[in-house]
């Protein structure tokens, strides 16, 4: 090739470079948004067994979020939502059943549709349940339950744990209900037997025979590791 070809192809290139650069660069956030008369209505729908409807602005104190998804080139929205439901307790026939969610919407070339709702929590009202001590103490009180493989590398103890801030209760039915904590110790890493600070969110299931019986059996489901604890996934 002559200077000048290599010339004209160098520059094709950073051309071609520069409109794929631009085409995958986040684009400005679409100025419209979901209202909330539109979340609800996408949400009640025909309002079969609910009671009430509200939007949440969550921790954050924001109406909603928007998210740009690089792979799909699409903006997302979601907004929190707290639906009241009937509570369908034959114990407790003045019980209601709160559920908090997301309303997800995708937005298109005519503007935001709605894609799906995620549930993020649910609770009852109106029937006996557990205070934030008595849930501390069931968790406390079986830690080879709660915090299974993770107990027995725990040369100091449990350490601290709190109920989580971020992760509500979500009940499974009247007479079982899961919550989170949050617990820091110090943790002995198998491999190496070398002790680290370590901090994990637990989900914690308790359960009940009847509503006027006392909760039992703390048993630990998920979890997540929030800091520390050694090397990734441990």
């Amino acid at each position: 090739m002559t200077p000048i070809q290599i010339l004209k192809a160098t520059l094709a290139a950073l051309a071609t470079a520069v409109c794929v650069s631009q085409a995958w660069a986040t684009p400005p956030a679409p100025a419209s948004r979901p209202s909330d008369a539109q979340v609800r209505q996408d949400i009640w729908r025909d309002g079969k067994g609910m009671l009430d409807f509200k939007t949440t602005t969550g921790n954050t104190g924001k109406s909603g979020e928007m998210e740009w998804d690089a792979k799909t080139q699409t903006w997302f929205f979601q907004r929190g939502f707290v639906v009241t439901r009937v509570g369908g307790l034959s114990d407790y026939p003045d019980a209601k059943l709160e559920v908090g969610g997301l309303a997800i919407y995708r937005h298109t070339g005519g503007g935001w549709a709605f894609q799906k709702q995620l549930t993020t929590f649910n609770r009852y009202t109106g029937i006996p349940a557990p205070s934030d001590d008595e849930l501390l103490a069931l968790a406390g009180t079986n830690p080879e339950r709660v915090f299974r493989e993770h107990h027995r590398n725990m040369p100091h103890g449990m350490g601290k744990m709190v109920l989580s801030a971020e992760q509500g209760q979500r009940w499974h039915n009247a007479n079982s209900v899961s919550f989170w904590v949050e617990a820091s110790y110090d943790f002995r890493i198998e491999s190496t037997r070398a002790v680290v600070p370590c901090t994990t969110l637990r989900e914690v299931r308790i359960y009940r025979n009847n509503p006027q019986s006392p909760w039992r059996d703390a048993t630990g489901l998920g979890m997540k590791i929030l800091s520390g604890c050694g090397a990734p996934g441990r």
